[in-house]
């Protein structure tokens, strides 16, 4: 295991000023040379470490031109499930016309492989979906016989 050696720091001396030396060094910029702090290590056998920072002018320009990239333009695809909706045909009688979603919450609770299943569950099964677009008799039929209707619902309620 390599030991972890501290690092040797070296106090900045004071110039005949009082304030404290601190290297510099000049660097050629597009707006002429510039001043900037340099921090060197040297090493041996190797070229120095060397770091600078500074020499950006922050100055305003007036005249800066500011590019944005443009958006790259992304395909919008719609949902597979949007997709069945928009044919309006049911998916397993085929009737063109207004079409209902069935759902199921969990594809296991179709039942284990093996066991005798009805067809749109087998469906489902075979398209690893958990939602089958369908005809409303077609979706009465999945839910059993229709439900009779209380005296609160009406046929246009909708309610199945």
């Amino acid at each position: 295991m390599s030991r972890i050696e501290p690092i040797r720091r070296e106090p900045l001396e004071l110039g005949e000023s009082g304030q404290m030396n601190t290297p510099k060094a000049a660097i050629d910029t597009p707006y002429g040379p510039r001043k900037c702090l340099e921090a060197r290590i040297e090493r041996n056998g190797r070229k120095p470490l060397v770091a600078r920072f500074g020499g950006i002018p922050l100055r305003r320009q007036k005249d800066a031109v500011l590019t944005d990239r443009l958006p790259v333009p992304g395909i919008i695809r719609h949902k597979e499930l949007v997709i069945r909706l928009l044919t309006d045909r049911c998916e397993i009688c085929g009737n063109a016309g207004e079409v209902d979603v069935h759902q199921v919450r969990k594809l296991a609770d179709l039942g284990k492989p093996g066991q005798p299943r009805p067809a749109w569950a087998e469906l489902m099964t075979r398209r690893r979906r958990k939602t089958l677009v369908v005809c409303p008799s077609c979706h009465d039929s999945i839910h059993g016989q229709p439900l009779p209707l209380l005296a609160s619902q009406s046929p246009e309620s909708g309610v199945r």
